[in-house]
Formats: structure tokens, C-alpha cells, sequence
């Protein structure tokens, strides 16, 4: 490419990043911090503020009781936000947001090294970094002090990292395959102290899939792949060393950790025929649900496809057509193998799958490339009738506007914070919490240690907004301390709060010395009372 054509390109890359960067900061930032934290946020949310005063970042506790269901990723993101913007529910949901703009980044960056950046006034790579930012299934993850957007970011790149050495297989320096490795190496690495292996699957997936578009097992033989692959093992490995290590030394007598197997989300005491349908339903819902991405993994199949990736020609991008085409199917082989090994797992829940589609994107970019080539007529694009398939699937308008799902799925994203979004966050603890605070603020005499379990468990931001409003109120909030109920044994006097609707063991408790509830109170669908043990419970 001559000078001029250089910059061009670069000033044309720009200005489609900042359209991007646009699209994202359109959907992912409005009212943020709107509602309070809601669902599974406060477990999140919660531990990196625990994080922050504690001043220890190895292992994550949840008042006070190691919590280990996932590693700290999202807690490290969440107290770096916290601690600048304040503890705020803007800076809890901010490290997700900023997750899915960055992966949303990456379908761009990748798509313009596979397939170019723009072809015949077709945005190619933009479409691409579109497909994935205007997916309405990853808004809520992408919009929540929650692991997903994390997970997600990461295990995509390891998986495009990983396509692009395994099914190009270009000669490159020692320094490449070096920038290469850890490159797939940090991916791992976050992948793995983000949602443990979740992600797995899709990085298998990756990795077969190159084997089967090579035809090659010699595809595995990749020093880089394999290096970065044991670079983020051995990251994720030193953490849980140092965790191991610290647990060892953590005070004796003290709650026991709560940990959880990742088996907890397959098969476990046998299933029946209804967990057998909807296991083999979870593939099909997420190709459903990654619509209208989902769309371009239709194209790299058939003998209409491999014919159009005849020619081994070179273009500005690097690639040749037949390249194209083997990126674009090792993408569709890679979610199809990724959903394949959930379900042997015996994953029924689609939401499960989302890093597996995550990967998808970048194939937008390969069927907008054969569209382009299709108008350009230089014999490598589309057939005509498979043109207009693609054209219709992507409901194309007359330039400049393009897809109609961009106008339409823009348009839902802007609605989405006050039609679907708020009745969510209307299910928070905070107003709970916060009458909660009011009334212990008002109560004489009571113990400094409140102990709690299912309320924890269910809903702890209801009890860290007690606490911010004792204090906003100039009291002094008890210590609250997550602590089995039925553990606690004979005390002068405790504090509980016990939950006591119906699907919860603790509304079953007895005490022959406990008197009438302090304070009764509600969050979402969970009941609970405060009340004062002074005696063994039965």
C-alpha cells in the first residue's frame, strides 16, 4: 500500500473506532448507576469493598467469611473502580461495562486483520464490532457488577488469539510468537481468575476447530499457543497458592468457606426426561438468542462456500479468500464444538453459553466481506443467491443507512435501561436496607455483632445499605458477620437476621428464648426478621 493509501486507512480505522466506541458508550453508560445492586451483585460488589478495607486482595470474603464460589477478578475491577469513583453503584457495574466495549474492540481489531477493513462502502470490521455491542442477549451482563462481561472479554480473545495463529499458520519471528504467547497467555490468565473454567470449552473448541479446517494435526505443534495456554495456568495456579496459604493462617473457630463445584451447574443426583430436553434445547436457545450475529454461521458451509474460496490471491489485508474461509468456519466450528461440549456436560441453561457466542462476531465480518466482493464482481464474493440470503438475514437498506438491525437494535438498547432493566433493579435491597438501617439506628442496648445466613445468601446488599445508613444517620452499625444459624450455639446474646419465608430452612427455626422480632422487613420475594437470640435455638 503507498503512503497515502496508509493513512487513509488508518484515518478510515479511526473513525469507525470511534463510531464503535460511540455505539457502546450509547448503550453500556446511560443510568449506570441507576437502581441499586440487585440479583447476585452485593456478592460481586460487596467483597471489593471488603477488599478495600481490609487491605488484602488474595482471598475474598463476604462479611467477613471467605468467599470462594468464583475467583476475584470482578472484585479486583470493582475495588480499582470503587476506589476512585467512590462506592457507588456506577463504579460496581463500570468494569463491565468497560469489559464488553473492549471485546466489542477486539471483533473490530480481528475482523479488519481477517477481512479487511471496508470493501466497496461496506464496513467490514466495524460491522463485525457492531454484531457484538448490539447483541441484546449480553446486555444485562454487559450492564452489571456481575463476572460475565469479565469472562467474556477474555475468553474471546484466547479464543481469536488462538485461531489466528493455529489457522493461519503464517511463518512469523521468534519476537511474534513470543508477543503471541503472552498475549493468549494474559487472556488465560483472566479467563481463568474471572469465572474459573468456564471458558474452557471454548478454548478446546478453538483448538479443534483449527485442527479440522487445517487438516492437520501438526496445527497442535504451536509453541506459542501451548506456552500462552501454561503462562495464564501458571498465573491462575499462583493465586491459588497464595489462597491456599492465606486460608491456612485465617483464624480458627470462624465460619467455614463457602466454595462451590463446578459441577453444580451439570448433572448431579441423575436427571429426568424434562433437564434431558432442556439440556439438549440450551445449544439451540443460544444460537437463537445470539441473533442476529448467529446468522453468519450459515455461510461457511457448502460447496457454493468453498467455491467462492477458490482464489489463494492476497489482498490489503493480508489474507487470501481461501484464508477467509477457513477463519470464518473455524469460528462456526469453534461455538458448534463449544456448545457441544456443554451439552455433554449437561449445562440445560443457555445463559451458560454466552462465552461460547461471544466468539461469533468476527464471522459478521467474513459475510459482510463476501457481500463486498459480490458487488465488486472480481469472483470471490457471494453467489448471487446466497448475496441475497445475506442481504435479507441482514435486513440491508439503501446506503448510508445499511442494516436495519443496527437502526432497530440501537433503538431497543436505548429503551432497554427503562423497560427491562428497571424492573430488576426494582427488586434491590437498598430500600429494604436502608429502613432496615433506620430502625437498628434506632434501637438501644442491641448486641455490636449481627450474625446472618440466608439473607446473606439471598440478598446481601440489604445489609450493607443497613450499614451505610446507620452510619449516614451518625450511629454505629454492628460488625455483620455471615455465620450458619444453626452453628451458633449458646450466646449471652445474639443478633440475627433470619429469614423467614417459606423457601428458606431458617423460617423453620425455633428458640424457646427468643422474644418477638425486633424489625420485620421484605426484599424481592425473601422475608426476614431481626431478632435477639439469648440461648441455644432448637
Amino acid at each position: 500500500m503507498t503512503p497515502d493509501a496508509v493513512r487513509t486507512n488508518r484515518a478510515t480505522a479511526l473513525r469507525h473506532a470511534a463510531v464503535l466506541l460511540g455505539v457502546c458508550a450509547l448503550l453500556y453508560l446511560p443510568f449506570l448507576g441507576q437502581g441499586g445492586l440487585t440479583d447476585t451483585e452485593g456478592h460481586r460488589a460487596i467483597p471489593a469493598y471488603e477488599m478495600l478495607d481490609r487491605g488484602s486482595y488474595v482471598v475474598p470474603t463476604l462479611f467477613e467469611r471467605p468467599y470462594l464460589r468464583k475467583p476475584p477478578a470482578i472484585q479486583w475491577a470493582i475495588a480499582s473502580t470503587s476506589a476512585l469513583l467512590g462506592r457507588t453503584e456506577l463504579a460496581a457495574r463500570l468494569p463491565s461495562a468497560i469489559g464488553a466495549t473492549l471485546t466489542a474492540l477486539g471483533a473490530f481489531c480481528f475482523a479488519w486483520r481477517w477481512f479487511g477493513l471496508t470493501r466497496q462502502g461496506v464496513p467490514i470490521a466495524l460491522g463485525a464490532g457492531l454484531a457484538f455491542a448490539l447483541l441484546p442477549w449480553f446486555w444485562p451482563s454487559n450492564r452489571s457488577a456481575e463476572i460475565e462481561a469479565l469472562n467474556n472479554l477474555a475468553t474471546a480473545l484466547a479464543a481469536w488469539f488462538i485461531l489466528d495463529r493455529l489457522v493461519l499458520a503464517r511463518a512469523r519471528s521468534a519476537k511474534s510468537e513470543t508477543r503471541c504467547a503472552l498475549a493468549i497467555g494474559a487472556a488465560i490468565a483472566l479467563m481463568l481468575l474471572a469465572k474459573g473454567p468456564a471458558g474452557v470449552p471454548v478454548i478446546a473448541g478453538a483448538i479443534v476447530a483449527s485442527v479440522l479446517v487445517r487438516r492437520s494435526w501438526r496445527v497442535l505443534g504451536s509453541a506459542s499457543v501451548w506456552g500462552g495456554l501454561l503462562l495464564g495456568g501458571l498465573v491462575f495456579g499462583v493465586w491459588a497458592l497464595l489462597v491456599s496459604r492465606s486460608l491456612a493462617a485465617w483464624p480458627e473457630g470462624g465460619p467455614p468457606t463457602v466454595r462451590q463445584s463446578p459441577g453444580a451447574f451439570m448433572f448431579e443426583d441423575g436427571f429426568d426426561a424434562g433437564q434431558l430436553l432442556r439440556v439438549l434445547g440450551m445449544a439451540p436457545s443460544a444460537l437463537l438468542f445470539a441473533l442476529p450475529a448467529s446468522f453468519a454461521l450459515l455461510f461457511p458451509w457448502g460447496p457454493d462456500a468453498k467455491a467462492e474460496a477458490s482464489s489463494d490471491e492476497r489482498d490489503e489485508s493480508g489474507t487470501s479468500a481461501h484464508e477467509r474461509w477457513k477463519l470464518a468456519r473455524a469460528i462456526a466450528w469453534s461455538a458448534l464444538i463449544g456448545l457441544a461440549i456443554l451439552t455433554l456436560m449437561g449445562v440445560d441453561n443457555p445463559r451458560y453459553a454466552l462465552p461460547v457466542m461471544v466468539v461469533v462476531p468476527p464471522a459478521v465480518g467474513a459475510l459482510l466481506r463476501g457481500l463486498a466482493d459480490a458487488r465488486a464482481g472480481n469472483g470471490t464474493g457471494l453467489t448471487p443467491n446466497r448475496a441475497a440470503i445475506a442481504r435479507w438475514m441482514l435486513l440491508r437498506l439503501p446506503r448510508p443507512i445499511g442494516s436495519c438491525w443496527v437502526v432497530v437494535l440501537v433503538g431497543l438498547g436505548l429503551a432497554y435501561p427503562h423497560v427491562l432493566e428497571s424492573r430488576v433493579r426494582a427488586t434491590s435491597g437498598r430500600a429494604s436496607g436502608f429502613a432496615l438501617g433506620e430502625s437498628l439506628a434506632g434501637l438501644e442496648a442491641v448486641p455490636g455483632v449481627l450474625y446472618a445466613d440466608g439473607l446473606i445468601e439471598a440478598r446481601p446488599e440489604t445489609l450493607w445499605y443497613a450499614k451505610q445508613r446507620i452510619h449516614g444517620l451518625g450511629g454505629r452499625a454492628p460488625r455483620v458477620v455471615w455465620h450458619p444459624l444453626s452453628t451458633l450455639g449458646p450466646r449471652t446474646a445474639v443478633l440475627v437476621a433470619r429469614r423467614t419465608d417459606a423457601g428458606s430452612p431458617e423460617s423453620a427455626m425455633t428458640s424457646e428464648s427468643r422474644g418477638a422480632p425486633l424489625v420485620r422487613g421484605e426484599v424481592h420475594k425473601f422475608g426476614y426478621a431481626l431478632e435477639l437470640w439469648r440461648g441455644e435455638h432448637e
